[in-house]
């Protein structure tokens, strides 16, 4: 009996020593082992109700969907696209005004055509998101963005065409912006023809079936320094006068 005492003892210290030495890997290792068994011995009925709670939100979902056929995104129809083409409509002019600005501020000239503007707008960065340069123009997801400048007099136009009718109605800005009261602007509109020609006169506009619309701000939830931006390029735009070299 004591030497089976001496035998064992030995082995049984060394244990305890790297017991002690890793006391919290050997714990870890058993919230494991005991987890794993817990899984196993789980019944179906149980584990199925606990997948139940995790994801209560997408069960709503299923059910409220079988019961209604489809569900509708609120973030969509006619007025909701409109008003997202006049967003990236008078981004873009926010992005050409400053493009022509920091030409003008470094060279004291303006741009001769519209593609120098365009190139300017890349190489600056001022591209806004969703963006992209296509031709002598632009596209978002919804609409192609006819560019037109001219640099005497002074004038640039962006047109906006909806790819579908969904989309909403063509829309025609020029800028500066005609400011019409306080945080609203003109602009125009058609359901119609889009091929008239840059820098049409209003009678001519008229002729062809476009709209005199007022492009209120406040409707459109832009924040108080997307207004300012809008107004502070119409001052400086209708202030800077071109020269030539």
């Amino acid at each position: 009996m004591e030497g089976l005492k001496k035998t064992l003892e030995k082995p049984l210290m060394q244990f305890i020593c790297i017991a002690r030495e890793y006391s919290g890997i050997l714990f870890a290792v058993g919230i494991v082992a005991i987890y794993i068994v817990a899984r196993f011995l789980s019944s179906p009925d149980s584990h199925a109700q606990l997948k139940f709670i995790e994801e209560p939100d997408r069960q709503t979902i299923t059910e409220r969907s079988q019961l209604d056929g489809t569900i509708t995104d609120i973030f969509s129809g006619t007025k909701y696209e409109t008003a997202k083409r006049l967003r990236e409509s008078a981004a873009l002019g926010i992005a050409a005004s400053i493009a022509i600005f920091f030409r003008y501020q470094e060279s004291k000239t303006f741009p001769q055509t519209g593609r120098e503007v365009i190139s300017d707008i890349v190489s600056r960065k001022l591209l806004p998101p969703e963006i992209s340069v296509e031709k002598e123009g632009f596209r978002s997801p919804t609409s192609i963005l006819r560019f037109s400048f001219r640099s005497s007099p002074f004038l640039f136009e962006i047109l906006s065409v909806p790819i579908e009718d969904k989309y909403g109605p063509a829309m025609l800005f020029r800028f500066p912006l005609p400011l019409s009261g306080q945080n609203s602007f003109t602009y125009f509109r058609s359901t119609g023809t889009t091929n008239q020609s840059p820098f049409s006169s209003t009678e001519q506009l008229a002729a062809q079936g476009w709209e005199i619309a007022q492009w209120n701000i406040d409707d459109l939830k832009l924040d108080g320094s997307s207004i300012n931006d809008l107004q502070e390029q119409r001052e400086w735009l209708k202030s800077a006068k071109p020269e030539t070299k």
